[in-house]
């Protein structure tokens, strides 16, 4: 089983009228997850999909982004549209997309963020400036919006990992 790609989610969410984008939808099961949320793919197929009902490739991609997750060489990416797909303006749009499913996904998980530790918990604060950022790019912005995605892909296994020990799982 692999990843679903960026298309692949977008396409089935548009065919179900999900209310999220791929980009948010992936963002808000990161944070779900990160957190340790009980009941995490019943609450992200609510509130992402609008539906109950996990096909593929939602199915594959709530699994996928768990393994990833946990995954000890840090295979951890978002779900975000390639630069064979889109432009630079838009991949940096789908990044606050993603951001703002992540602060939701925190926000929904039934923990509290006061239980990560002070570089999670500005990690979070990023995050949300992130989501709230407005999309003024030009084509010689690659390496910074690089820089971006790495920096929410290693907070995010961050926060996992303190959510794990503060639950006394691991």
């Amino acid at each position: 089983m692999s990843m679903p790609t960026w298309h692949e989610v977008e396409d089935r969410l548009r065919a179900i009228d999900a209310p999220t984008s791929a980009a948010e939808a992936h963002g808000l099961l990161c944070g779900l997850l990160a957190m340790a949320a009980p009941a995490a793919q019943a609450v992200w197929l609510e509130r992402a999909a609008g539906t109950d009902n996990a096909t593929a490739p939602l199915d594959v991609l709530v699994e996928e982004t768990a393994r990833q997750l946990d995954d000890s060489a840090f295979a951890f990416e978002l779900l975000l549209p390639g630069d064979d797909d889109v432009g630079l303006e838009a991949r940096t749009d789908a990044v606050g997309q993603w951001c703002t499913g992540f602060a939701s996904g925190i926000g929904l998980s039934g923990r509290a963020a006061s239980e990560l530790g002070q570089d999670a918990r500005e990690f979070l604060e990023d995050v949300t400036r992130i989501a709230q950022a407005e999309v003024t790019t030009d084509e010689d912005d690659e390496a910074a919006f690089a820089e971006v995605v790495e920096y929410l892909r290693v907070g995010t296994l961050l926060v996992r990992t303190e959510a794990a020990g503060a639950a006394g799982g691991g």
